[in-house]
C-alpha cells in the first residue's frame, strides 16, 4: 500500500512523493514497473523538494504560470453621475447632494474618490444617455485616455437607467475599460456575472414602473382637484382671462414655503372682444369673417396683446384658427376643464428603438377630459340650444351671456 503523502496538491504529490519500490507513475495514471528506488532518488535530487507551504508556487513554476497579486490600492479616482427630473418636483441642489453623498459613501471604503461630476437636471429617465447633456458629455470623455478617472459611480441606479438602457451603454464602458459601480449591486458591475445582468434588467424595469406610477398618481390628484375644487392647473390662460393671486395655498407644506394659490380672473380689456366673437358666431358669421372684422377694427390679436406669453407666435393679426380656438375652448362656459391635451411618447426613429422617444401633444379622447362639478367663474357664454354647432359637446350649444363678467367674479 502507498504511504500517506505530506502534500495537498495531487500534481505535486505525484511528482515528489517516492513511488513504491520497482514502480513509476506512468502517463496513463498507473504505477508501472521498470523504475528502481535509486532512479527515483536521482530524479528527486535534480528538483528542489517543495515544502507544504510553497507547493502551489512550485506547481506554477512547473506549469509555466506567473501568479500576479491583486493591487491593494483601491478602485482609485471615479466620476459621479446623477440625474434630477422635473417630474419629481425636486430641488436640483438637494437631489444632487444626496445622490453624490450616497456615491461617496459607497466608493470611499473601497479606496475610491470622486474627482469628476456629471449631473443632468430636468431630464426624464426615459431619455437615452446620448440625448442627455451631462450623460452625453460623460460618454464622450470615455474616449479620452487622460480623463483622470477609471470608473463611474452612481448614487441610485433606478434614477440613471430606464428600461433596457443599461444593456445598451454598459458595453461602451467595458470597451474603454471603465468600471461601473452601482450601489444596488454592492460593488462593480461584472458583465461575466449573469446575476449582475439579471439584477440590472430588474432595476431598469423598476425604474420604468416607478415613472409610470408617479405619472398616474399625479394625474389622478390633478383630476380630483379640478373636479372637486375647480382648481386652475397652470398653463397659459385663455384669451380674456388673467391669472391672479388666490390667497394662501391649500397645501400646508407649500404654504409654509411661501407658495400662493393662482386662479383665473376676467381680463377687463379683452372682455368686449370675447363677447363680440361669440355674438358674431351665433349671428351666422364664420371664423375667417370674424377674424377679418377684428383686424379691420385694429383690435390686437392674443399674441400681440401678450407678447411675453406668446413668444412662439408671430403677432401678425387675427386668424381664422385663432377665432376657432376661442370658440372651441370649453373654459368660456365658466367650468374648469383639464386634460384636453395630453402627452404622447412616440419613437424618435421607428427603425432605431434605442434612440428613445420624443413627446408630442395630442387632443385627448372625451373620456379623459375632466370638468368641475360647479362653475368656478362667471361664463362668457351659457349653454342653451342653438342652430350653430360647437366643439364643446354634441349635446350643448353656446349663447352669449347677457351680463358682462367682472373681475370680481368668484372663482
Amino acid at each position: 500500500m502507498q504511504p500517506t503523502s505530506r502534500f495537498r496538491c495531487p500534481v505535486i504529490r505525484r511528482a515528489f512523493d517516492p513511488p513504491p519500490r520497482g514502480l513509476y507513475y506512468g502517463c496513463c495514471g498507473l504505477w508501472q514497473s521498470r523504475t528502481t528506488a535509486g532512479d527515483a532518488a536521482e530524479l528527486h535530487s535534480e528538483v528542489e523538494m517543495p515544502s507544504q507551504d510553497n507547493e502551489w508556487d512550485t506547481l506554477d513554476q512547473l506549469l509555466g504560470v506567473e501568479a500576479v497579486d491583486a493591487p491593494a490600492t483601491g478602485i482609485g479616482p471615479v466620476a459621479f453621475y446623477g440625474r434630477c427630473s422635473t417630474e419629481d418636483n425636486q430641488d436640483p441642489e438637494t437631489s444632487r447632494a444626496w445622490q453624490l453623498g450616497n456615491a461617496a459613501k459607497f466608493v470611499e471604503p473601497l479606496g475610491g474618490s470622486v474627482v469628476a461630476q456629471f449631473f443632468d437636471v430636468g431630464q426624464s429617465r426615459s431619455v437615452p444617455w446620448n440625448r442627455r447633456e451631462a450623460a452625453a458629455q460623460l460618454l464622450a470623455e470615455l474616449k479620452d485616455p487622460n480623463r483622470g478617472w477609471s470608473g463611474v459611480v452612481v448614487g441610485e441606479g433606478t434614477r440613471c437607467w430606464f428600461g433596457n438602457q443599461f444593456s445598451l451603454i454598459a458595453p461602451r464602458f467595458a470597451a474603454y475599460e471603465v468600471g461601473l459601480w452601482v450601489p444596488e449591486l454592492g460593488g462593480q458591475f461584472d458583465d461575466r456575472n449573469p446575476s449582475h445582468k439579471m439584477l440590472m434588467s430588474v432595476l431598469g424595469g423598476m425604474s420604468e414602473s416607478e415613472r409610470q406610477h408617479v405619472q398616474a398618481r399625479v394625474r389622478a390628484a390633478m383630476d380630483a382637484q379640478v373636479v372637486n375644487e375647480g382648481r386652475y392647473q397652470g398653463g397659459r390662460p385663455p384669451y380674456g382671462y388673467v391669472v391672479v393671486d388666490g390667497g394662501t395655498h391649500p397645501n400646508p407644506r407649500k404654504a409654509a414655503e411661501g407658495y400662493r394659490l393662482r386662479i383665473l380672473s376676467v381680463d377687463e380689456a379683452a372682455a368686449p372682444v370675447v363677447q363680440r366673437i361669440f355674438g358674431e358666431y351665433l349671428g351666422g358669421k364664420g371664423d375667417r369673417a370674424i377674424a377679418a372684422g377684428l383686424n379691420r377694427d385694429g383690435i390686437p390679436c392674443p399674441s400681440a396683446r401678450r407678447p411675453n406669453q406668446n413668444t412662439h407666435r408671430l403677432a401678425d393679426g387675427w386668424q381664422g384658427s385663432t377665432v376657432r380656438a376661442i370658440l372651441d375652448n370649453p373654459r368660456y362656459t365658466g367650468y374648469a376643464f383639464f386634460g384636453r391635451w395630453t402627452k404622447h411618447e412616440t419613437l424618435l426613429d421607428p427603425d432605431d428603438v434605442a434612440a428613445g422617444h420624443v413627446v408630442r401633444f395630442r387632443k385627448s379622447p372625451a373620456k379623459r377630459v375632466v370638468r368641475s362639478r360647479q362653475p368656478v367663474i362667471r361664463p362668457w357664454c351659457r349653454l342653451k340650444p342653438s342652430p350653430r354647432p360647437s366643439y364643446f359637446a354634441a349635446l350643448v350649444q353656446l349663447a352669449v351671456c347677457e351680463a358682462r363678467p367682472s373681475s370680481n367674479d368668484p372663482t
